[in-house]
């Protein structure tokens, strides 16, 4: 490596900025790995050990590539103002004298990472509402068709509430319209530890499902439905939320194959608007900076389930009722890139914003699950508690890789490195190559394999209404736990 006095500078902006635009364009170049972005084994970040694949890893590699160029800018007042801020923070933050790795974190957008999960566990949501539309169908018609044999004196367990209902018991449960409407409500809480990749999270979600389906001959049914869907994660240690609101719209059907086999199918469209801020709060070399990243975007979302049950027993006898159910679950969205806001124009690291590239997030998961249920008559209907166990399996499991750039960062444009490169005196090795700037985020990979535990009960009551309210939560996701509890009505006509 040759000496700074090598380097030529036209001229002085001021003793401060040169004097560490200088020492920079010596110094930085050999905590990276040069030409390629991709941090060396125990990277240092000025005084700062990260690890290696670490959030403060990737905007160490960032910053120590990016500023020294920018200091050859600065030395020949190339630099706008806005330039000029981003250079000296990342001065603030290679020389500090009382380094701390949460200034890294606080740049690093990996909060951004929790879109994946919003999306995901909205989709989850509007499926299990619409499965469990579906399963209170097939209940309604198989209850309703017990309740007729009931009254052709086949014994059971119904037997006794044909006394509560009369002589036409089985005729009035049973007489309703092919026409449906209903409305299933989902309200979920849960939270995400933080990890070495992503930041830890409380997220709150809730879906308002209103829907409308038709009963064809042979134990058939199609319908259709409107999904209105919100969520908001607060991610831990104070570091900005995520907030999302969305529309979906669903098609479904399920069809029986006879009294113990049944098939089903959802596909769905979403459309969601995402509203993000990152908090930087803290001090470097002395200098305070407290912004929030203000970005607004877009996602267009679809998913798709088919499945199958299979009922062993399919007549109602007194005893418990097992029923098995499979099905794949399909989910593909794409995520607009955007550009944040500082909220503190002019102040310190007003200059620090980012960009970030747009991002597809897929998942495929097979479900199997055995549920036991058991009918209880009463005088006014028909109540079915259950309990239900399902195995999921993620097949998308690799974790992704989010991409951002300094919204001000002259070197790079579109997230293709352009015209950077070490000035002459820092590296011969590298002169006249292109140095990343890019910053490069591994989020955890998804878990891949986890169980879904649910319990609740449904109704049935005359002339075709049923009922249901469930709760579940979700068993061996690593740092992760999610509570959901839904309910809902439908009427025919």
């Amino acid at each position: 490596m040759k000496s700074c006095r090598d380097l030529s500078v036209k001229r002085w902006v001021s003793s401060s900025v040169v004097a560490v635009g200088l020492v920079w364009s010596c110094a930085s170049v050999a905590q990276v790995d040069n030409g390629s972005g991709a941090p060396t084994a125990g990277l240092l970040v000025g005084d700062i050990a990260v690890g290696q694949s670490s959030p403060e890893a990737a905007v160490g590699v960032a910053i120590e590539n990016l500023c020294p160029q920018l200091a050859v800018r600065q030395n020949q007042e190339q630099n706008s103002a806005i330039q000029t801020d981003l250079f000296r923070r990342c001065g603030d933050l290679i020389f500090d004298t009382q380094p701390q790795t949460g200034s890294l974190r606080q740049v690093a957008p990996e909060e951004i990472a929790t879109q994946e999960t919003g999306i995901v566990e909205l989709s989850s949501n509007q499926l299990n509402s619409i499965g469990s539309r579906l399963a209170g169908l097939r209940s309604s018609i198989q209850t309703s068709s017990q309740q007729v044999s009931l009254n052709s004196s086949q014994p059971g367990l119904l037997a006794f509430n044909v006394n509560g209902y009369g002589t036409g018991a089985g005729d009035d449960i049973a007489s309703s319209g092919r026409l449906g409407v209903y409305i299933n409500a989902t309200i979920g809480t849960g939270d995400k530890d933080q990890t070495a990749n992503e930041s830890g999270f409380d997220i709150d979600s809730t879906s308002l499902t209103l829907g409308m389906d038709y009963r064809l001959d042979g134990g058939a049914f199609v319908g259709a439905a409107l999904g209105l869907n919100s969520s908001d994660s607060e991610m831990s240690n104070n570091g900005g939320d995520v907030e999302s609101d969305g529309v979906s719209l669903m098609v479904y059907g399920t069809k029986s194959l006879n009294d113990r086999l049944y098939l089903e199918g959802t596909l769905g469209t979403g459309k969601y608007d995402y509203d993000t801020s990152r908090n930087l709060d803290y001090t470097a070399r002395g200098t305070a900076v407290s912004q929030t990243a203000l970005a607004s975007t877009d996602a267009d979302m679809t998913f798709a389930s088919f499945g199958f049950g299979f009922t062993p027993n399919s007549r109602q006898g007194e005893g418990i009722q097992f029923s098995y159910t499979g099905r794949l679950n399909y989910l593909d969205a794409d995520v607009d890139g955007f550009t944040e806001r500082m909220s503190n124009q002019g102040a310190s690291g007003f200059g620090m914003n980012l960009e970030l590239a747009a991002q597809e997030i897929e998942s495929l998961t097979s479900v199997f699950g055995v549920q036991a249920s058991k009918v209880f008559g009463t005088s006014s209907g028909v109540i079915i508690p259950f309990v239900e166990l399902s195995y999921i399996h993620e097949f998308e499991d690799d974790p992704r890789t989010i991409r951002a750039r300094f919204a001000n960062d002259p070197f790079s444009a579109g997230f293709n490195q352009t015209n950077g490169a070490f000035p002459s005196g820092a590296d011969a090795s590298n002169n006249g190559q292109s140095v990343p700037t890019i910053i490069s985020l591994v989020t955890d990979a998804p878990d891949t394999d986890y169980f879904k535990f649910a319990l609740g009960t449904s109704g049935v009551l005359p002339r075709g209404k049923n009922w249901f309210v469930s709760a579940d939560t979700t068993v061996g996701l690593k740092g992760t736990a999610y509570y959901s509890v839904t309910a809902g009505f439908r009427g025919e006509f």
